[in-house]
């Protein structure tokens, strides 16, 4: 059944158990924070000491949104290096990663708010949600107050309609909400919007030839695997000025795959616009170069490869277990 304990990240109440074959990781289920797992080493060291640090609610509602998705629970983990894409059914991920998929400005979390109570709701769309059950977390909210200013928001862009305060009063997603939620959830990487991939296109024909290898190899099956749709921006034929494709094809993909062999300033710029947007970017970096990779990013979870064989298949899972199947498996 599992001890009771608090939870490490917003001290609530919940049920923690050992993973088999893992007895350092600690697999915790909160109502706040949804399920995921931490070595329990951790709990008393990085994760214990951050608890004075005012963001802690983010990480929260990071770790609630992944549990609202139905994506596998997430591994947190405190420094980059060569871990798997999955430890049986759960994602790992590193805490600064976690933490850069807050939604900045308000208007995102609005809407990320509203693509939570649509996920909740939408098996049974004419039963409000109750109230008193949205926590914080699923509210991107630091307390309840915060969270019931979102939800008035939303009414009052019409979006979601508030009952009457009590156990009777309930959110519900207007139509406008379910059409806003649609284009929020609709998953979209089609040949229009792609996922974008960023690269070293190799300097002489060894570099060249491996590293179209790893794009034609590694990169875009494991891609097309997890059902999305892929391209590099020297593939496509175009007329534009280089940087607006670049920066237009980012803009509409669904994620960007950063392949940080070579260490190629543009890699880190393309990087760098995504995660600034909110575009979820999944880093991958071949072994021999990963020792040299920058400062600033080494601390984010790479897929750290030797062949492009095995490129493909943890960028898959990868993809998998932190932003969801996409639309195209079945083709």
């Amino acid at each position: 059944m599992g001890d009771t304990d608090r939870c490490p990240i917003c001290r609530w109440a919940c049920r923690r158990v050992s993973v088999p074959n893992f007895h350092s990781i600690g697999r915790y289920f909160c109502s706040n924070c949804g399920e995921f797992l931490v070595h329990v080493h951790h709990v008393n060291t990085q994760l214990q000491h951050e608890q004075g640090l005012k963001d802690l609610y983010r990480l929260s509602a990071i770790l609630k949104e992944q549990a609202i998705r139905d994506l596998p629970p997430i591994l947190l983990l405190f420094e980059s290096g060569d871990c798997p894409a999955l430890v049986g059914t759960f994602a790992a991920e590193t805490v600064p990663l976690l933490r850069s998929r807050w939604p900045s400005t308000v208007p995102e979390r609005l809407d990320r708010v509203l693509a939570n109570l649509g996920r909740l709701q939408k098996d049974d769309p004419g039963t409000p949600l109750n109230m008193a059950k949205l926590t914080s977390s699923v509210l991107f909210a630091r307390d309840s107050i915060e969270g019931t200013w979102y939800i008035r928001a939303l009414e009052k862009q019409s979006k979601v309609t508030v009952g009457s305060p009590g156990a009777a009063g309930g959110v519900q997603l207007t139509p406008k909400g379910w059409e806003r939620f649609a284009d929020l959830t609709r998953g979209g990487s089609s040949e229009r919007n792609p996922a974008f991939v960023a690269m070293w296109f190799g300097e002489d024909d060894e570099t060249r030839s491996a590293m179209k290898s790893a794009y034609d190899d590694g990169i875009l099956p494991g891609v097309e695997d997890a059902g999305y749709h892929a391209t590099r921006v020297d593939l496509e034929e175009h007329n534009e000025y280089i940087m607006d494709k670049i920066l237009a094809d980012i803009l509409v993909a669904p994620f960007l795959v950063a392949d940080f062999t070579g260490h190629r300033n543009g890699v880190y710029y393309e990087a760098g616009i995504a995660r600034g947007r909110g575009i979820p970017v999944v880093n991958c970096c071949r072994r021999d170069s990963f020792k040299e990779a920058h400062f600033d990013t080494k601390q984010l979870n790479h897929i750290v490869w030797e062949t492009p064989q095995k490129l493909r298949e943890r960028l898959a899972y990868r993809i998998l277990g932190t932003i969801g199947r996409g639309p195209y498996t079945d083709e």
